[in-house]
C-alpha cells in the first residue's frame, strides 16, 4: 500500500529551517501518519508555498495514473485559498500573502498590486470556491474507492453552517471547526511555532499532528 501526501512545506519532510536546530525535518507529519496507520514512509509531493491550484493539479495527475499505486491512499493538507501559481518563462511562481516568498523582479510590481488588493471578502471568495472543488475531488476519490484524509493548514470553511455544510464522510478533518485547521488546532492545544517563524512549528509538532489525523482516519477505517 502507499500513502500519497501532496501538499506545501506542511507535508515536506525535507523541509528545514535555519532557526531550527534539529536534525528532524519540519513536515515529518506524512510520515508519520502512514507509518501510524501501518504503512511505510509516505510517496510526498511537496513545495514550499504551495497553492491549492499545484495541489489539486497534482492530485489530479496522480488520480489520472492511479494504476502505478498499489492500494493508495491520499494525505492532502490544502493549504491558504488565495494563493496563486503565476506563469513565469518556464517556470509556476507560488504566490502568497505570508509566507512571502521573493518573486522575480518583473513580477514585483504585479505582486504588490496583488496582495495589497487582497481583502478579507476576497478570501471568502475563494473559500467558498476551493469548498465546492475540494468536495468534487472528495467525492472523485470516493467514486474511485480510493481512502483518503484530507486537512487543511492555516484555514479552513469556519462560519459554514447549515445547508451550507457539505458532506465529506468523515474525510475532512474538522472542516467547520474554528479549532479544525493545523494552524488553529497547534494553537488551541498550546504548541507554540518555531521562534521567529508564524507559518512553520517544530518537528516534534509535525508528529503530534500527523498521529492525530492518522487516529481520525484510523476511527472510520478498518485496516
Amino acid at each position: 500500500m502507499t500513502v500519497i501526501a501532496i501538499g506545501d512545506s506542511n507535508v515536506f519532510p525535507g523541509m528545514f529551517l535555519d532557526s531550527v536546530n534539529s536534525a528532524d525535518a519540519l513536515g515529518n507529519c506524512s510520515h508519520v501518519f502512514a507509518n501510524s496507520i501501518g504503512h511505510g514512509n509516505a510517496h510526498v509531493v511537496a513545495k514550499c508555498g504551495a497553492s491549492n491550484h499545484w495541489i489539486l493539479d497534482k492530485i489530479n495527475h496522480t488520480l489520472d495514473n492511479i494504476d502505478q499505486y498499489l492500494d493508495p491512499i491520499f494525505f492532502i493538507g490544502w493549504t491558504q485559498w488565495e494563493r496563486e501559481e503565476w506563469e513565469w518563462g518556464n517556470e509556476e511562481i507560488s504566490v502568497c500573502i505570508g509566507p512571502h516568498f521573493p518573486v522575480p523582479a518583473d513580477l514585483e510590481q504585479r505582486y504588490c498590486e496583488w496582495r495589497d488588493g487582497m481583502t478579507n471578502s476576497t478570501i471568502q471568495d475563494m473559500r467558498d470556491v476551493w469548498h465546492k472543488i475540494i468536495h468534487t475531488v472528495h467525492l472523485r476519490m470516493t467514486d474511485m474507492n480510493i481512502p483518503h484524509q484530507f486537512w487543511s493548514t492555516y484555514d479552513n470553511f469556519v462560519g459554514k453552517s447549515g445547508k451550507d455544510q457539505l458532506d465529506w464522510s468523515g474525510n475532512f478533518f474538522m472542516p467547520y471547526d474554528i479549532n479544525g485547521c493545523m494552524s488553529s488546532w497547534y494553537k488551541s492545544q498550546n504548541i507554540d511555532p518555531v521562534p521567529g517563524d508564524i507559518w512553520h512549528w517544530p518537528a516534534e509538532a509535525s508528529t503530534i499532528w500527523g498521529n492525530t489525523l492518522a487516529d481520525s482516519y484510523k476511527q472510520r477505517i478498518i485496516l
